[in-house]
């Protein structure tokens, strides 16, 4: 396809943004930084070896939330490489 408007090339956009909560099966709002901190509390607790699926199975069966595996997929990622950062830093200052 050819995106060309004279002469300049149209970016297309990638998607629609995420909205940034949500929802309880009550349909009460609960933002993502809200789900972050669940899945820390899982990982901490009987949630530490499982897949971004188990998660989300996780999340719905605790919280009664109301999310898709994708956003679970998302956040878990972004806390995987935070915390790989985290331990690395430790690691290397010689505190683990």
């Amino acid at each position: 396809m050819n995106y060309k408007v004279k002469n300049e090339d149209k970016v297309k956009p990638a998607g629609r943004k995420p909205i940034g909560y949500s929802l309880t099966k009550n349909n009460k709002k609960v933002c993502d930084d809200e789900i972050k901190d669940y899945i820390i509390e899982g990982i901490n607790g009987d949630a530490q070896y499982y897949g971004y699926r188990k998660i989300t199975h996780y999340l719905r069966r605790t919280y009664n939330l109301v999310i898709n595996f994708k956003k679970v997929w998302i956040v878990n990622t972004f806390l995987y490489s935070y915390y790989s950062v985290i331990l690395e830093i430790l690691y290397s200052t010689g505190v683990i």
